[in-house]
């Protein structure tokens, strides 16, 4: 459209200037003047109608990355969060920690695809599990020491978001991905020493570590300052279950065994952080 404007407009005042050269050796009587006068004035009207400006067409800016960083904290569920020692399912997982990355490609307004690392680690509660031993080996005390739980890995699914009303820039937000997470047990070591003889004794369970499936599911709020950055809230659910084979335990005597295991893991983890657009 520019190009068909510009010869228009070009061709109009060339209209005008021929014109005006001819009136300069042919014009010869009033009757020509007056032509040629009308003439000009039609020439000058469409030339100042192909001058005028056309109308600027300005285009949405539409986000089609969003980058999503967050932390906080890690709250276990269920069989993972258990301190009965009874039942071999309880993980006697405590609070921890949590960490997101994730990245959408918006697919149309209000979908789209999400990739996303989390990972969390809680701790063991060897407080509960001294208790416990001491509660059924009376007259022997207890220590023990480890490492945390972790959960760790890649994730892809699928975004959704839709915008509040009447609050710029705010919007809910929410997505359902899975993945194959690594699980990572924590090394377990517990010494135990008799109070009336002072004989002690140490037995560790080495970490283990093992790739199973798992859910996540988040929803929050984004706020928008701008068209490049954001702050978020969210709370993620996630939930798996793994199998550990070979677990190898050892004692202060030289002896070892191996055992094996599976572990079903939930929890709750409340986040928050900041968001990065890309138009």
């Amino acid at each position: 459209m520019p190009k068909k404007i510009f010869y228009i407009k070009n061709g109009c005042r060339e209209t005008v200037l021929s014109l005006l050269l001819l009136n300069s050796f042919f014009l010869k009587n009033t009757r020509s003047i007056l032509f040629f006068i009308s003439f000009c004035l039609t020439g000058y009207s469409f030339a100042g109608n192909c001058s005028q400006t056309t109308p600027t067409v300005t285009l949405e800016k539409k986000e089609t990355v969003l980058l999503n960083f967050s932390g906080g904290s890690s709250k276990p569920l269920g069989e993972y969060a258990s301190k009965d020692l009874s039942r071999s399912t309880s993980g006697l997982a405590l609070k921890g920690l949590a960490f997101q990355a994730s990245m959408v490609l918006k697919l149309s307004t209000y979908v789209g695809a999400c990739a996303a690392y989390n990972y969390q680690a809680n701790a063991f509660a060897s407080d509960a599990f001294n208790k416990e031993l001491l509660a059924s080996n009376p007259g022997i005390t207890f220590t023990t020491k480890t490492t945390n739980w972790n959960i760790k890995g890649f994730y892809g699914g699928l975004y959704l978001t839709l915008p509040v009303k009447d609050i710029n820039g705010l919007s809910l937000f929410g997505s359902a991905c899975v993945g194959l997470p690594k699980y990572v047990t924590p090394m377990i070591a517990t010494t135990g020493i008799d109070m009336n003889t002072g004989v002690k004794a140490t037995v560790t369970q080495s970490s283990s570590s093992t790739s199973a499936a798992g859910f996540l599911l988040n929803g929050g709020l984004l706020y928008k300052f701008n068209d490049f950055f954001g702050i978020n809230v969210c709370a993620n659910y996630f939930s798996g279950k793994a199998e550990f084979k070979d677990v190898y335990i050892s004692t202060s005597n030289n002896t070892f065994t191996y055992t094996h295991f599976s572990q079903k893991f939930e929890s709750l983890n409340i986040q928050a952080g900041v968001s990065f657009i890309i138009n």
